[in-house]
């Protein structure tokens, strides 16, 4: 297997293709904090006899990567609401560290740029509004590093958080988002930083504009506004029970609509010919439902 670890960062970071084997892809979206929901839908892969695992239990408990021939996406919104945040950040730092290059993932969602914009968005008992200043420097480091993104291209379809009706170009995002966090890292713990963070804010609205309607940037619009014949985008940001496919958008934010009820959280797969969804039912069984196939 291809580790990719030669491959510039630059590159990597846009797509999958610099890895030469055809990994599937696992995507996990809007997280928001509650640790023990993402380990439940990260093991949707091992209760299935389809699947190889794309995590594995440690003799402490903890998720470690598998070496497998995956790229796990984690697409969004981890943070905020619930209580584990901090712990999320974590697994995925880990799996990040054990894995080969390219192989883990992190799309940034709305709730993330909380971290970029502490002074523009209203204040809210968060762990975004919490969070020290070296807590955000790290996170706006790691998106000049290419650990943390916007999107990437997946086989068919463009992995990103709340998607756009004319589609987003990763690489053209992932530029935006670095020139943001590197003049956000300028005024970072100076007495100009609110006034930049609103700088930034007010630059990139096809990234960070937030709304209700057609207005909202990449990382906010609802899925009503993807319609059917929109670019391929596989998003999270609306949170659906089931997964849903709306012509070229398939979405996945199963965490959050199924929290009260047992089972429900699930992963996205996209392999070479098809996307599908793994999603646990409430006797604990893991259903596997196609939704393309080429």
């Amino acid at each position: 297997m291809d580790t990719g670890r030669s491959t510039p960062p630059s590159e990597l970071r846009q797509s999958i293709t610099p890895l030469s084997s055809e990994p599937t892809v696992v995507s996990i979206s809007d997280v928001h904090g509650h640790l023990e929901a993402a380990r439940s839908a990260l093991s949707t892969l091992a209760g299935h006899p389809d699947f190889e695992p794309v995590v594995t239990v440690d003799a402490g408990g903890r998720l470690e990567w598998t070496g497998n021939d995956y790229v796990l996406a984690f697409n969004g919104d981890l943070v905020n609401r619930g209580p584990d945040s901090a712990a999320v950040l974590a697994l995925v730092d880990r799996l990040r560290e054990q894995a080969p290059a390219g192989r883990v993932r992190y799309n940034i969602g709305n709730h993330e740029t909380g971290l970029f914009f502490r002074d523009v968005y209203p204040s809210e008992d968060c762990f975004t509004a919490r969070a020290s200043e070296s807590t955000v420097r790290a996170f706006l480091e790691s998106v000049l590093e290419g650990s943390v993104t916007v999107a990437f291209e997946g086989h068919r379809y463009v992995h990103t958080h709340a998607g756009h009706p004319d589609g987003v170009d990763p690489a053209t995002a992932n530029a935006a988002l670095i020139e943001a966090a590197t003049r956000l890292l300028e005024g970072l713990e100076t007495a100009d930083d609110e006034r930049i963070q609103r700088e930034v804010y007010d630059a990139f609205p096809d990234l960070f504009a937030t709304g209700r309607d057609a207005s909202a940037g990449c990382l906010w619009l609802k899925l009503e506004w993807l319609p059917a014949d929109a670019p391929r985008q596989l998003v999270g940001h609306t949170p659906v029970e089931r997964p849903r496919r709306n012509g070229n958008v398939i979405a996945g934010d199963l965490i959050g609509a199924n929290l009260e009820r047992d089972g429900g959280e699930g992963v996205l797969l996209e392999t070479p010919a098809e996307v599908l969804a793994l999603t646990r039912s409430a006797d604990g069984s893991v259903e596997r439902t196609v939704l393309e196939s080429r």
